[in-house]
């Protein structure tokens, strides 16, 4: 019987000692004792309810996986049937896990989804490309001169449950792809103090720039960078440079200008000012 093989084979997979396999039935232990898994289109009936039962349609037992498998003898003590019908509603497919939060969390991230769903993010970008087409995504910051951020993804339109579950089954074929070799910058040697007046009058040139484009245009490494606007900070005038409190996203620049009324120059000649002074 093709289901009470591959339901072995998961829990084989899941580091289960199976004790006996007889017709339809599966004799096993766990940590929490022994369990009785049965392949059958009928439901249960046992006296004593604390004894772990778990009847699985034939239909079901060919399909399960070792992630619903596993959730189903951790999260259910008494007997209990699984079948087509109320398969998700006990063990959610990833996919359903996904559209569930995304109806929950629109304008979201994959990193996001990934973190707070426990799911790689790769697995994550699987399962969005099978609702492709229910998928509201929107690309941000890309008229802010910002550093590449991620898309943001709403579902646009409900997805009926039985479209879901034909979904869940499919499989996406990923064309390989060609890993771009990253090119090493080479930063200009310079020191903090002839790196400052060039940083500051980057900044003055171009209000609303961010660290990494600084350090992008001007050849200068991101610590010197930021070592020189750490000591300027009082002259700058830091902001998000999206502005939006509905939308989090990760690793946002901080947009950096100077403060009204100050000029590169102006800053220099203060700062000279204040190393004579404690000379």
């Amino acid at each position: 019987m093709e289901g009470i093989e591959n339901i072995a084979k998961t829990l084989w997979n899941l580091g289960i000692k199976i004790s006996k396999i007889e017709k339809n039935r599966i004799y096993a232990t766990d940590s929490r004792g022994e369990l009785l898994i049965r392949i059958s289109n009928t439901k249960p009936k046992v006296k004593d309810p604390s004894k772990r039962i778990i009847v699985i349609s034939p239909y079901v037992a060919k399909r399960i996986d070792e992630e619903r498998m596993k959730k189903i003898i951790e999260e259910y003590s008494q007997p209990i049937f699984i079948n087509k019908k109320n398969l998700e509603s006990i063990a959610p497919s990833t996919l359903f896990k996904i559209v569930n939060y995304l109806k929950e969390n629109p304008n979201t991230y994959i990193k996001k989804i990934s973190e707070d769903l426990k799911i790689h993010p790769e697995i994550v970008r699987r399962n969005l490309l099978k609702i492709k087409d229910y998928l509201e995504i929107k690309e941000f910051g890309t008229e802010m001169n910002l550093p590449k951020l991620p898309k943001l993804i709403s579902l646009k339109e409900e997805i009926p449950v039985e479209k879901l579950k034909e979904l869940s089954q499919a499989k996406i074929t990923l064309l390989p792809s060609k890993s771009r070799r990253k090119r090493k910058v080479k930063y200009e040697k310079i020191s903090r103090s002839e790196a400052l007046f060039k940083v500051l009058k980057f900044i003055e040139e171009n209000p609303g720039t961010y660290l990494r484009e600084i350090s992008r245009e001007l050849k200068i490494s991101p610590s010197i960078v930021y070592s020189c606007l750490k000591e300027v900070s009082e002259f700058l005038e830091l902001s998000s440079p999206i502005g939006k409190e509905d939308v989090e996203l990760p690793n946002l620049p901080i947009s950096i200008k100077l403060k009204q009324g100050y000029t590169a120059e102006g800053i220099m000649r203060y700062l000279r000012f204040k190393r004579m002074l404690r000379m």
